[in-house]
């Protein structure tokens, strides 16, 4: 068998592998959709879940029996986390400030509290009622 560059060595082009390759987190995010760092539910009862870290995610998909290969690898190694609705598709982020800003603007968004794990969790002022920071 000869080898293509356009085409490798079998009959799907490489452009086209690389590209299933490199999107694991879309194609078997719903394998670990309800294993996620902190989560809550809006009031029209949809579920947004928080992963954060890569090698993390990297780690439960593995657990949920997905293949993670090199390219997948390469990019969860770059991945801060990603925001998840259950049944839908993720949103990845590879900074965290940003990842712990959207998901706190999605908080707001839905009038849903931090819980004071989640601030906790994410390094975040607590405020109480009174306005002053405990």
């Amino acid at each position: 068998m000869k080898y293509d560059p356009e085409r490798g060595f079998g009959m799907i082009p490489i452009s086209e592998l690389e590209k299933d390759l490199g999107d694991v987190l879309y194609s078997d995010a719903c394998c670990i959709e309800r294993w996620s760092d902190f989560s809550f539910t809006t009031s029209d009862g949809r579920t947004i879940g928080l992963f954060l870290d890569g090698m993390s995610i990297k780690k439960r998909l593995q657990a949920a029996d997905v293949l993670v290969n090199r390219h997948d690898d390469a990019r969860l190694k770059k991945t801060a986390g990603m925001i998840l609705e259950i049944g839908g598709e993720p949103m990845i982020y590879g900074d965290n400030g940003v990842l712990i800003s959207a998901w706190v603007s999605l908080h707001e968004l839905h009038a849903v509290p931090l819980s004071e794990e989640e601030c906790e969790g994410l390094g975040l002022d607590i405020e109480s009622d009174d306005g002053t920071e405990e």
